[in-house]
C-alpha cells in the first residue's frame, strides 16, 4: 500500500529542509500525535529517532537522507501492530519559488496476508494522519508556534509530555 501527501509552504526550500530533514528529530515538537521525540546519535542514515506517544515509544530508523536534494526516509522498527509487516515514509522537498515550496511525504506499508481486507480502511486512516501532520508541520514551520491541537495534546497528555513537567 502507498499514500502519497504534499503540502505548500510559503517558505524557502532551505526553511522547510530545516524543520523536515535537519531537525528530523524534533517532529515531536509539532506533531499532534506525539508527546516528545528525540535522535539516537547523530543525523545520518542508520541513525534512529525515537518517537513517543503517550508511554509508547516508536523506533524509526533513517535509510537514507540527503540534505543536497533535500530528502530523507526512514523505516518503522518497533511497535507496529501485527498485521502490517513494513512501514516506510519518504520525505522531499522541492522548491517551486523563492518563498513557496512543496513538501512530499510518501508511506509505503506491507500488509500481513492475511490483513489484505484492512488495505481500504488503512489507506483511509494514513491519508488522515499524513493530512493532519502536514497542517500541523505548515503552521509550525510558518510561524514557529504549535499548531492548536497539538497545543491541545499537550494539554491533555502533560504528565507524558517533558516540556510541561
Amino acid at each position: 500500500m502507498k499514500k502519497t501527501k504534499t503540502i505548500l509552504l510559503d517558505l524557502s526550500a532551505e526553511q522547510a529542509w530545516d524543520v523536515v530533514g535537519n531537525r528530523f528529530g524534533d517532529v515531536g515538537l509539532w506533531a499532534a500525535s506525539l508527546t516528545s521525540s528525540h535522535l539516537n546519535g547523530e543525523l545520518n542514515i542508520g541513525t534512529s529517532r525515537v518517537c513517543i506517544n503517550k508511554q509508547q515509544e516508536i523506533v524509526e530508523k533513517i535509510t537514507m537522507f540527503n540534505p543536497d536534494k533535500m530528502e530523507l526516509a526512514y523505516e518503522i522498527t518497533s511497535a507496529l501492530p501485527a498485521f502490517i509487516k513494513t512501514a516506510k515514509n519518504h520525505w522531499s522537498i522541492k522548491p517551486l519559488a523563492a518563498n513557496r515550496t512543496a513538501v512530499t511525504t510518501v508511506v509505503t506499508s506491507d500488509l500481513a496476508w492475511w490483513a489484505f481486507f484492512l488495505t481500504p480502511l488503512m489507506s483511509f486512516a494514513i491519508g488522515n494522519i499524513l493530512t493532519k501532520a502536514l497542517v500541523e508541520l505548515k503552521y509550525w514551520a510558518e510561524t514557529g508556534e504549535q499548531h492548536p491541537r497539538k497545543k491541545a495534546y499537550n494539554t491533555k497528555f502533560a504528565q507524558f509530555v517533558p516540556q510541561l513537567n
